[in-house]
C-alpha cells in the first residue's frame, strides 16, 4: 500500500485503540443499518446490509483484529462495577454499624485501600477501556473516605463515638449515595455506546470489491503524519492488515494504520463462500427464472380457466 498521499483519513477508534484508513477507497460512513444474516458467510462477516437499494457485506473488523466483540469487553466493565459498587456498600454498612455500635471501624480507611479503591487506580492507570468514564466516581470516592476518617478521629477512648460522627456519617452516606449513581450512570453509558458504525470502501469500476467494516465511533476526517511503516513491531504483533503508525495533531496517541488494499481482497472470500446468494435474493426480489415460472404458472391457470368455459358451453 503506498501510504504517502495527500488524501485525508477516516480516524476511528476500536476496543479503545485508535487506527486510520485512507479516503481513496471510502464512498460512506454510517450508523450500520440491521444486518441480513447470510447463509455460509464466514466468520469475519456479520453478514450483509442493505443501503440505497445495493446490498453489501460487513466485516467484522473486531474479529479481524484479534479483538473481544463490544457485547463482551462492555458486559465484562459492568460485571466488574456491579461487584465493586456492591463491595462499596458493605463497607459503607459496617461504617454504620460501628458508629452505631461503638466498634473500631476495622477496614483500611485510605482510599486507595478498599476494595473499591484498589481495582480503581489499578485500572484507571493502566488506561483501561471507560477509564475516562471512571474518573467520574473518584471524588465521591474519596470524600467518602475522607468523612471515614474524621469519623475515626472522633471515637474516644471509652469506645463512643462523638455526637459530630452522626453527622459526619450522613454527609458520608450522601456522597455514597453520588458514587452508586455514577457507577450506574457509566453502566448504562456503556450499553447505550454499543451501536457501531460501519465505513464502506469500493473500487468505483469493480462492484464486487464494494464491502464495509465495523467500527466503534468515527473521530475524525484529517490529515495524519507518518512515524512508522510496517516494519514497526506494533504493527506487526497486532495484524497483517495494518500498514504502519501515524499521529494526529488534534488526537492523543498513535493511529495504527488499516491497509485499505488488503481489507478489500477479504469480500473475495466473501463471496466465493456465499455465491449461491444472489444479491437479488437478500433484496427479496424474485430472479428471472422465479419470474418466468409464475408465468408459466399464470398460463396454465388461464389455459385451464378458458378450458372450463368451453367445456360449460358444450351442449
Amino acid at each position: 500500500m503506498d501510504i504517502n498521499n495527500d488524501l485525508p483519513w477516516v480516524i476511528f477508534e476500536i476496543s479503545r485503540q485508535l487506527y486510520a484508513v485512507s479516503t481513496r477507497l471510502v464512498t460512506g460512513i454510517m450508523s450500520i443499518p440491521p444486518v441480513i444474516r447470510v447463509a455460509n458467510a464466514p466468520e469475519l462477516f456479520l453478514g450483509a446490509v442493505r443501503v440505497r437499494g445495493e446490498v453489501f457485506p460487513v466485516l467484522n473488523t473486531r474479529k479481524l483484529l484479534g479483538c473481544p466483540s463490544a457485547d463482551k469487553e462492555a458486559e465484562a466493565v459492568i460485571g466488574i462495577l456491579e461487584e465493586n459498587k456492591e463491595e462499596h456498600l458493605r463497607w459503607m454498612s459496617l461504617l454504620r454499624h460501628c458508629v452505631e455500635s461503638g466498634k473500631r471501624f476495622p477496614m483500611p480507611l485510605e482510599a486507595t485501600g478498599c476494595f473499591f479503591g484498589r481495582w480503581y487506580y489499578d485500572y484507571v492507570r493502566k488506561g483501561s477501556p471507560y477509564s475516562a468514564e471512571l474518573k467520574n466516581a473518584e471524588a465521591p470516592h474519596n470524600e467518602v473516605h475522607s468523612l471515614a476518617k474524621r469519623i475515626d478521629a472522633l471515637r474516644g477512648q471509652d469506645g463512643e463515638y462523638d455526637e459530630a460522627a452522626t453527622e459526619l456519617l450522613e454527609q458520608a452516606e450522601k456522597h455514597s449515595q453520588k458514587l452508586v449513581s455514577c457507577i450506574d450512570g457509566i453502566s448504562q453509558s456503556i450499553r447505550e455506546t454499543l451501536t457501531p458504525m460501519i465505513i464502506n470502501l469500493s473500487f468505483p469500476s469493480t462492484r464486487d470489491t464494494c464491502m464495509a467494516f465495523t467500527v466503534d465511533s468515527v473521530k475524525a476526517v484529517d490529515e495524519i503524519s507518518m512515524i512508522d511503516e510496517k516494519g514497526n513491531s506494533k504493527v506487526l504483533f497486532v495484524s497483517g492488515y495494518l500498514c504502519g503508525v501515524g499521529h494526529n495533531d488534534k488526537l492523543a496517541g498513535e493511529l495504527l494504520l488499516m491497509d485499505d488494499l488488503e481489507i478489500v481482497k477479504l469480500v473475495k472470500l466473501y463471496h466465493d463462500s456465499v455465491k449461491d446468494q444472489s444479491p437479488k435474493k437478500l433484496r427479496g426480489e424474485g430472479s428471472e427464472e422465479d419470474g418466468k415460472e409464475k408465468d408459466g404458472e399464470s398460463d396454465k391457470e388461464k389455459d385451464g380457466s378458458d378450458k372450463t368455459k368451453e367445456d360449460k358451453q358444450e351442449p
